[in-house]
């Protein structure tokens, strides 16, 4: 299978498949970072996270789980926001493949905290279980900051979901899948 594309007028990124390599080099994306070089991020079922501001700014993150319940990425969204005096409505964020929210059993206790925050669409309950949508959650962060729903995608390919094409811990793999953004 051909790799995971995701482009915008401004920017371009690439989830390289098990069947493709990825080409060498950069350093890879530990923490959250933007500039306009490059970026590579490492993950397995973590998010790989990627925005671009009025295709002058690239910059990105890898989310896990520990991230998204610290809100991570709205502390630093916010904090490049007011520091830099950015207009929300002039980023394009997208959220690349990821583990899906049926992999990631949380106690209803914390269910019910993270409900009272205001992240009841990424709470979820299926036959007694509770879930989390990493992906949602992290959304639902982005559309506090005031980044409309038009500029935000999610990938529709799931690390643990489709093993064919991308690597995943919880299918006991531990090589992680590339992704690479450019600014165009």
């Amino acid at each position: 299978m051909d790799n995971i594309i995701f482009r915008t007028p401004h920017m371009e990124v690439v989830t390289y498949t098990k069947a493709n390599r990825a080409p060498e080099g950069g350093n890879p994306v530990t923490s959250f970072v933007y500039g306009n070089k490059p970026l590579r991020l490492l993950s397995n079922d973590d998010i790989p996270f990627i925005f671009c501001y009025d295709g002058k700014l690239l910059g990105g993150m890898k989310i896990n789980l520990d991230d998204t319940l610290g809100e991570k990425l709205y502390q630093e969204m916010s904090k490049l926001i007011k520091g830099k005096k950015l207009a929300p409505e002039k980023f394009v964020c997208y959220f690349g493949p990821a583990i899906g929210f049926s992999h990631i059993s949380v106690t209803r206790e914390l269910q019910m905290e993270l409900i009272e925050k205001g992240f009841q669409l990424a709470c979820k309950r299926t036959s007694g279980e509770d879930y989390l949508d990493l992906g949602v959650m992290n959304l639902l962060m982005l559309r506090k900051l005031g980044i409309p729903m038009l500029n935000i995608h999610i990938s529709d390919y799931g690390t643990a979901d489709d093993p064919k094409l991308l690597y995943s811990q919880s299918n006991g793999e531990e090589k992680e899948n590339v992704t690479i953004a450019t600014l165009l």
